[in-house]
């Protein structure tokens, strides 16, 4: 697990390894609140906020392998140049790890509100993973109603 801090004056890498039980203790310095950010394979990110001396539960949520399809506002299938997936809350953003044909993405994601990013082509959207969701096929249209779509 990745243990990443940052503080008032201060941000701090790899800062602690958890035991079997998955514990971890950080000594950080100063008695300011810090925000915490925890990362490990398999489980999105997420940052926490923490004030000494009250203990911090961390629970992750689990990723599964979905397929994402961005659909243009014509609804024929969409490809990017980079497109990445950001969580709210994780640190860092999420990569295809392969592209099917037709389109389709296939990451790591976790039932919940995602959003698809590709700044070249100036595309924000955010879309929903449900749950549960191995495998399942998320089509994420580019011009849904109401707006949002490419900016």
């Amino acid at each position: 697990m990745v243990l990443d801090a940052q503080g008032p004056a201060a941000f701090l890498h790899n800062l602690a390894q958890t035991n079997e039980a998955g514990a971890f203790a950080v000594t950080a310095p100063g008695s300011e609140s810090w925000q915490v950010w925890v990362q490990q394979e398999g489980f999105t990110g997420q940052a926490f906020p923490v004030t000494y001396p009250e203990p911090l539960r961390v629970v992750l949520s689990c990723t599964r392998l979905v397929r994402v399809l961005p659909l243009g506002g014509d609804g024929n299938p969409r490809s990017f140049a980079r497109p990445v997936f950001l969580w709210p809350g994780e640190v860092r953003p999420r990569r295809p790890e392969a592209q099917e044909g037709g389109g389709v993405l296939v990451v790591r994601l976790a039932p919940s509100t995602w959003q698809l990013v590709a700044e070249e082509e100036r595309v924000f959207v955010p879309f929903s993973v449900p749950a549960p969701c191995e495998g399942v096929l998320v089509t994420v249209p580019l011009a849904p109603a109401g707006g949002g779509g490419p900016r």
